[in-house]
C-alpha cells in the first residue's frame, strides 16, 4: 500500500504541511484510522501531517519498543490533547 500510486497521490494531498503537533515541517502522514474511506483517500480526516520526531514519539516507546496500534492511537489522542 505505502508503495502504491494511490498512496503517493493521497500523501501528496496531505503534504506539504506543518506537523499537526509541533508545527515543524511535516514529512510523513500518520494514520489515525485504517478504514476503507481513509485507505482509498476518500476521507482525509484521519490522516495527519506529521514530522519525523513526533511520528517516532507516537510509534515507539522511550525504551525503543514499537507501540501496538491501540497504544499508538492513544498516544496520538494524548498529543492532540497536549499531553505526552
Amino acid at each position: 500500500y505505502l508503495n502504491s500510486k494511490l498512496w503517493k497521490t493521497i500523501r501528496a494531498r496531505v503534504l506539504p504541511s506543518k506537523c499537526r503537533f509541533c508545527k515543524n515541517k511535516a514529512v510523513q502522514v500518520h494514520h489515525l484510522q485504517y478504514d476503507e474511506a481513509t485507505l482509498l483517500g476518500l476521507d482525509l480526516t484521519y490522516l495527519l501531517p506529521i514530522c519525523l520526531l513526533c511520528h517516532e514519539i507516537i510509534e515507539v516507546t522511550p525504551q525503543g519498543i514499537k507501540r501496538t496500534l491501540e497504544e499508538a492511537y492513544q498516544m496520538t489522542i494524548n498529543m492532540l490533547n497536549g499531553k505526552r
